[in-house]
């Protein structure tokens, strides 16, 4: 790292801000699909009226988004989830077993939590915190 600034002199924190910044987009581009994997299992969501529900909600959104999965949050935690996760083409949602369990499957709810996970999507807020940090 020493010999790395002294190379990049005063230019250093510029060089520095590019490999991170390079280094965060892939981190996300691969998150979802290499890394996220590595820790629990994700199905595909089954065919049902929530995947219906859920696909009504990508169509009204605009949502770029052809993967919706079910993970085993539980094996892990209690804690109920969903998100929207991936860039560039490995977009996807996810949503925690946990979370259907807990709000007893009512599809409303669950399409609530993912339309909530979807507006941060919408918004960019990913791109935000991306170039902010």
């Amino acid at each position: 790292l020493i010999l790395v600034v002294d190379w990049a002199g005063k230019n250093a924190w510029f060089y520095l801000w590019v490999f991170l910044s390079l280094f965060v987009l892939v981190f996300n581009m691969l998150y979802p699909v290499v890394i996220a994997p590595l820790t629990n299992t994700f199905k595909p969501l089954e065919e049902g009226e929530l995947k219906k529900g859920i696909e009504q909600l990508i169509a009204q959104t605009g949502l770029n988004c052809k993967k919706v999965f079910e993970v085993d949050g539980s094996k892990q935690s209690k804690h109920s989830n969903a998100y929207v996760a991936g860039m560039l083409g490995t977009k996807r949602i996810v949503i925690y077993d946990t979370l259907v369990t807990d709000l007893d499957g009512d599809i409303d709810m669950i399409k609530s939590v993912v339309g909530h996970e979807i507006g941060h999507s919408i918004e960019h807020h990913q791109w935000v915190l991306l170039v902010t940090s």
